[in-house]
């Protein structure tokens, strides 16, 4: 850069932060300081930092369809997170099918167990259906031969 040309800076926040202030050891009083948006005149050399909040919590809503059907873990209010996990357990007699809702991959909407990008505010459900073949719980205990 040559002595006094002019330089704009723009401050671009990442998913789940807002951009807070410009700080430097040379910023003038006459620059606003809040914009994310900064032009500089070049008179010397200057080192400029941006500097950004993260955004307060996420509500995260699990439902379950039908009611009765299972449950559902990861539920609640939590921080930025692009990797927030949650999953999905079905009761005896039905079977996992898939989640409704955004926020969750496309490819990974058909499994229990996944990772959503939490960077705001989302209401899902996991989706069961009822198995028709007869199921039972089969408890058993091994003991050693004598």
């Amino acid at each position: 850069m040559e002595h006094g040309s002019s330089v704009t800076l723009s401050a671009s926040p990442a998913p789940g932060f807002r951009f807070e202030s410009w700080s430097g050891n040379d910023l003038s009083s006459t620059v606003d300081k809040n914009n994310p948006v900064l032009t500089l005149m070049v008179t010397s050399s200057n080192t400029v930092a941006a500097r950004f909040t993260q955004i307060g919590e996420i509500e995260l809503t699990l439902n379950v369809s039908p009611e009765e059907a299972g449950s559902v873990s990861g539920a609640g209010r939590y921080p930025f997170n692009p990797a927030h996990p949650i999953s999905a357990t079905p009761k005896l007699g039905y079977q996992f099918v898939k989640w409704e809702g955004t926020g969750i991959a496309d490819e990974l909407v058909n499994h229990s167990a996944v990772k959503i990008d939490l960077t705001s505010d989302r209401s899902l459900t996991a989706v069961f259906v009822k198995i028709f073949e007869q199921q039972f719980a089969l408890n058993f205990s091994i003991s050693p031969i004598t």
